[in-house]
């Protein structure tokens, strides 16, 4: 009898299963679009607190509106570098991939270095997209570890896994 039910029960587990699968690989597949729009939206923030008086315009009081090329371009290189990590990760098929995490956290070191040399007497927008790089830097230095370990982990337990 309890056989029965057990196998009734089957399909419905097994739905639930696919269910999670579909969603945590959805989350995974948004999870780097999401924080490039998150930096393009903290840029437009940002870029309200350039409005005022010109800091390069001396002895003249000439006022800025809102920089929108600047915000446009900033949030565009955010884009093109989301576009980079995800191309990297391939969030579809990343599973507990380290070398994915180690290479993307490797570019975006790279690009916070390169981008770092022009920020003295930088505008907000543009400190606020290396603000952005520092932390997508340090969320990848999280997933690499994490991979790391769960390779490690993996190696370890000789490939076993537990109860699915």
């Amino acid at each position: 009898m309890r056989r029965g039910r057990a196998n009734a029960r089957a399909p419905a587990a097994q739905r639930l299963r696919v269910m999670r699968t579909n969603v945590s690989s959805r989350l995974r597949e948004l999870a780097v679009p999401f924080f490039g729009l998150l930096g393009a939206l903290f840029v437009a923030w940002e870029g309200r607190r350039d409005i005022g008086p010109s800091p390069w315009a001396r002895g003249s009081v000439s006022e800025q509106g809102y920089p929108y090329v600047g915000v446009v371009v900033v949030a565009g290189v955010i884009a093109l570098e989301s576009l980079a990590i995800y191309k990297i990760l391939r969030p579809r098929s990343y599973e507990r991939s380290w070398p994915r995490a180690v290479v993307a956290l490797l570019t975006v070191v790279a690009l916070l270095c390169f981008w770092t040399l022009g920020s003295s007497h930088a505008r907000h927008l543009y400190l606020a997209h290396l603000n952005w790089l520092a932390i997508v830097m340090l969320l990848l230095l999280l997933l690499a570890i994490v991979s790391v370990a769960a390779a490690v982990a993996r190696r370890i337990t000789g490939g076993l896994s537990g109860p699915a």
